[in-house]
């Protein structure tokens, strides 16, 4: 791919209506495939359930100690905020990873390929899927984290590397390069995209990740529409 891809006209509304109507063709395969991700939300929310709690009762106690011992009990709880810092990585990296088969399915639609539950196997181009979902993980947090804006930065130009690496074959580093490049010359409706990305995200945290069985396929198959609108290629 050239490193200059031009701005594309981009049908935003075309997407969502698509998205909707393809995911009622195949409700319950799309729920199926998004359904291993949820269970790992699930279980980092059990898990990280009782350190949450000794953070608040550390929290609590501060407004009736002294500075000194209220920083004491916060130097004693800083294990625990490592371990949900690490806790939140790794699983943030591994529901990247389980999203393979949604990623799958979803840009086959565009290609009127029926999506399959066997589509969460590790086939075509996983392993570079996979190095892309730690990285990709990895730096989204680190960005939220850092007064969120350097994670928008991240997903806006970075969301539609999956596609580039299952649909054009691109390594990790090629996969980024024609996101960045496509995101830079199409920046409205990237934002757009990243904004309804953004807000499907959050609402799918919602009760352990529940609400994600749903908006994480859709959200998918808006982006792989755009995405083909954004590389000039018809959707089937």
């Amino acid at each position: 791919m050239s490193d200059a891809i031009p701005a594309r006209r981009v049908d935003i509304g075309a997407a969502f209506r698509w998205g909707f109507i393809a995911f009622k063709r195949k409700p319950g395969i799309l729920i199926g495939l998004a359904a291993i991700v949820v269970v790992i939300f699930i279980i980092q929310g059990l898990g990280s359930g009782p350190i949450t709690d000794l953070l608040e009762r550390t929290l609590a106690q501060c407004d009736s100690l002294a500075s000194a011992e209220c920083q004491a009990a916060i130097n004693s709880s800083m294990s625990a905020i490592l371990v949900t810092v690490l806790m939140s990585v790794i699983f943030t990296a591994l529901a990247g990873i389980a999203k393979y088969g949604v990623y799958r399915a979803t840009i086959g639609m565009t290609r009127e390929r029926e999506p399959l539950l066997s589509d969460m196997l590790p086939e075509a181009h996983f392993g570079t899927f996979a190095l892309f979902a730690v990285v990709y993980s990895v730096a989204t947090i680190v960005g939220l984290g850092l007064c969120i804006l350097p994670g928008l930065v991240v997903i806006l130009f970075f969301q539609l590397a999956p596609f580039y690496i299952l649909d054009k074959g691109m390594s990790v580093g090629e996969a980024l390069k024609a996101s960045a490049s496509t995101a830079r010359a199409n920046l409205v409706p990237m934002l757009i995209l990243t904004v309804f990305i953004v807000g499907t995200m959050l609402i799918g945290s919602i009760l352990f990740g529940l609400f994600t069985l749903v908006l994480l396929p859709y959200s998918l198959l808006v982006t792989a529409h755009v995405y083909r609108q954004l590389n000039a290629e018809q959707v089937a």
